[in-house]
């Protein structure tokens, strides 16, 4: 047995949480969770009893927060993870989804800037089916598609474009529709 192993032991079997064991033997606390794995010691959420599981479970209905709950029992935060079914906030986005909601926002401003349908046919029907089509192809500083910059930054590029379907769309770079 190692430099702590039969101290850690010793006082686990006395009772002694892993906290206390770690204080008293200035060891880390994976020392200490190693130890009691290794001479099959259970850890304290091991210990728990039903009867305490379905009350972290009541306690975390009452406060609505992990956190509280470890901190009113003592436990530790993943302790309580283990035996609570938490609620998930349902409105909640990813880093991706709010940027994707963004654009779609930023291209209805825009579309409703610049009137709202295809200047050449009056297509209204789907703002998927809308593109902006620089007038100018040597005035243009960037594609308006795809892009995250400040609103004012793409209504000034806006408005160097007309607002064109995309059947229109195809058809002026064919040469078929001049504007």
């Amino acid at each position: 047995m190692g430099k702590y192993s039969e101290k850690i032991v010793e006082l686990r079997k006395s009772g002694k949480t892993y906290k206390e064991i770690k204080a008293e033997l200035n060891c880390a606390s994976s020392t200490v969770s190693y130890h009691c794995k290794l001479n099959k010691i259970a850890g304290y959420c091991d210990r728990l009893t039903d009867k305490d599981k379905i009350n972290l479970q009541k306690l975390y209905d009452e406060l609505g927060s992990v956190k509280k709950v470890a901190k009113v029992t003592g436990n530790a935060v993943q302790t309580v993870l283990k035996y609570v079914v938490t609620k998930r906030k349902t409105n909640l986005q990813t880093g991706s989804e709010s940027v994707i909601l963004w654009r779609k926002r930023t291209k209805q401003k825009l579309v409703d800037y610049k009137g709202g349908k295809c200047e050449i046919c009056g297509y209204s029907k789907c703002i998927e089916s809308l593109h902006f089509h620089h007038t100018n192809p040597e005035e243009k500083d960037f594609s308006i598609s795809g892009k995250s910059l400040s609103f004012d930054r793409l209504k000034q590029e806006v408005d160097k474009c007309i607002l064109v379907c995309s059947n229109c769309h195809t058809e002026i770079h064919s040469g078929l529709v001049k504007i």
